[in-house]
């Protein structure tokens, strides 16, 4: 009996302690956590993305890296860093939580769990994830 009531206490303050978070985050962030949406969002990226124009802007921040633009070559969420305020509008449009800029790499990543890959030329690196077109990889 003492068990039933230890236990139904417990729920009611976990219940409790996870609709306080959402709460929390509603407040802070305006919206729910973005892993709520999660299956969402990879589904929009693996449907809606123009890869080709991805690929090409990858590309062209790889040769401005060659070039000694991008020298930080890291950027993390959120990007008050000015500088990643200017990566290309269709990579800030899949809201990254970091981007990598190598002379032949650049790497897009979303929450941790996926994204996508630009290689130069893939056959100097061992890709990682499922090749989505020439040059172009995504991964989870």
């Amino acid at each position: 009996m003492i068990y039933k009531k230890i236990l139904k206490a417990f729920l009611l303050i976990a219940g409790a302690l996870v609709l306080s978070y959402f709460t929390i985050m509603m407040l802070i962030y305006g919206s729910l956590p973005k892993w709520w949406s999660e299956r969402t969002k990879k589904e929009v990226l693996l449907t809606e993305v123009d890869y080709q124009a991805l690929l090409v802007a990858c590309q062209k921040l790889m040769k401005e890296h060659q070039d000694g633009q991008w020298s930080k070559g890291s950027y993390d969420m959120p990007f008050d860093d000015p500088e990643a305020n200017k990566l290309p509008e269709c990579i800030l449009k899949l809201d990254p939580v970091h981007v990598d800029i190598e002379d032949d790499w650049v790497g897009i990543q979303m929450f941790g769990r996926y994204g996508f890959d630009a290689y130069a030329d893939p056959n100097n690196h061992l890709p990682r994830g499922t090749q989505i077109i020439k040059g172009l990889y995504f991964f989870e």
